[in-house]
Order: structure tokens, then C-alpha cells, then sequence
């Protein structure tokens, strides 16, 4: 087969930049293959709640927030409070995002799937 301008040189120079690039394809989807079955033999233990319930409340007064035993609650709290408590923030550390974010109010219930997780663990959850 000829290239288009009639140039064998040409064509064969093009088959064999095809063949190199194939071969480098072939080589950079084995690696990946290899890289996802690596992390599926050693998945990264990430703490997860086994069951949570978020709800908006409509309660006056007060916002509590704590973690243990295996669980995570709130009662009365903002997003913004809720982040604050997550990362050991201050509530004037964390800006942006919509007014709904300082306002609105949520009860909220969580229970870790491992029930030893320790307190640091369920910051992590949240």
C-alpha cells in the first residue's frame, strides 16, 4: 500500500509511528489494569457510617454536636457548624457559599459501621 503521495518512504514511516503508538497504548492500559487491581487488593479503610438521618429542624434555642460511642449527633446546627466541628475549624475560618449555609438548622443522627470508631474517626464521617 502507497501513501497518498505515492511515497513508499513515507507509508512505511507512518506505519511505524502507528506501530510505536499502538505498542505505547497497549503499555500505558497494562499499567492501569495493573494499578486498579493493586487498589482493589489494598482499598484504603475509609470510616463510613452505617446508617445516618438529616433533617431539618424546627427546634428554638440551642445547637448541641458530639461524637461517640460509635456515633455522631446534632441537634439544632448550621452546615457551617457542622463543617466547623468535621475539621476542628472556627465558624469564622469557613467563608463563602450560599446564606442558607449559616442559617438553616438540621438534626442530624449517625451510626458509625464499626462501633468502636473513635471520635476522630467520626469527625472524619461528618
Amino acid at each position: 500500500m502507497l501513501a497518498h503521495n505515492g511515497n513508499p518512504a513515507a507509508n512505511w514511516r507512518q506505519n511505524k509511528i502507528r506501530s510505536v503508538v499502538h505498542w505505547k497504548l497497549i503499555g500505558v492500559l497494562l499499567a492501569l489494569n495493573g494499578l486498579l487491581a493493586e487498589a482493589q487488593r489494598n482499598p484504603t479503610a475509609r470510616p463510613e457510617f452505617d446508617v445516618a438521618s438529616i433533617k431539618p429542624s424546627n427546634a428554638f434555642g440551642g445547637a448541641t454536636l458530639g461524637v461517640g460511642n460509635g456515633r455522631a449527633s446534632g441537634h439544632n446546627v448550621t452546615l457551617k457548624r457542622l463543617i466547623a466541628f468535621a475539621y476542628r475549624l472556627q465558624d469564622f475560618q469557613i467563608t463563602g457559599g450560599p446564606s442558607w449555609v449559616s442559617s438553616d438548622r438540621f438534626d442530624v443522627e449517625a451510626k458509625a459501621e464499626n462501633p468502636g470508631a473513635d471520635p476522630d474517626q467520626l469527625r472524619l464521617m461528618l
